[in-house]
């Protein structure tokens, strides 16, 4: 069971840093000449590159703890994918789950902007990180819903997340 759990939180945690963004940039491993516009989120202050690493190691250990506590920590199968439906009488909460991914992610974006700025991003690359992180962090939650009996990745779930993203950039 803990080798399992070790597992999951490895997929999880590739998935994470497999975003150039977040993986590269961000964390300013990605220094190439070109100009990309994943290029132009590193930063060349070391203080705020560390400071963006920490704002995204403490966001996604804050929601990798309550997602293991709440969710996932007793309920392990093999990774399986979960046909939910949308908003019909005859889906998961009649759609509220989905509007739930939605401002979950909608609040989370706005909160990570603020929080990115705060450290001392400019607006702009406050906003793009923040949508990364929370689109990231988003698709990791899914990947490890795909590994409990109950929920299962859910296409409709990470599509409303991103949509959550979307608006919380609008």
């Amino acid at each position: 069971m803990r080798n399992r759990c070790r597992s999951t939180a490895a997929v999880a945690l590739l998935v994470l840093l497999s975003f150039p963004a977040i993986g590269g940039s961000l964390f300013g491993m990605d220094k190439t000449a070109g100009g990309s516009d994943v290029e132009s989120l590193a930063h060349s202050d070391p203080v705020l590159e560390r400071n963006n690493r920490r704002l995204v190691s403490a966001y996604a250990l804050a929601v990798g703890l309550y997602g293991y506590s709440s969710w996932w920590r007793s309920d392990r199968s093999d990774f399986h994918f979960a046909n939910e439906g949308w908003f019909g009488q005859d889906t998961y909460r009649g759609g509220a789950d989905k509007v739930g991914h939605a401002y979950a992610t909608y609040l989370s974006t706005r909160a990570l902007r603020a929080a990115y700025e705060y450290i001392g991003n400019d607006r702009g690359s406050a906003l793009k990180m923040a949508a990364w992180t929370a689109g990231a962090t988003s698709l990791g939650i899914e990947m490890l819903d795909g590994f409990t009996e109950k929920f299962g990745f859910s296409w409709e779930d990470l599509v409303m997340a991103l949509a959550g993203v979307g608006l919380g950039v609008w």
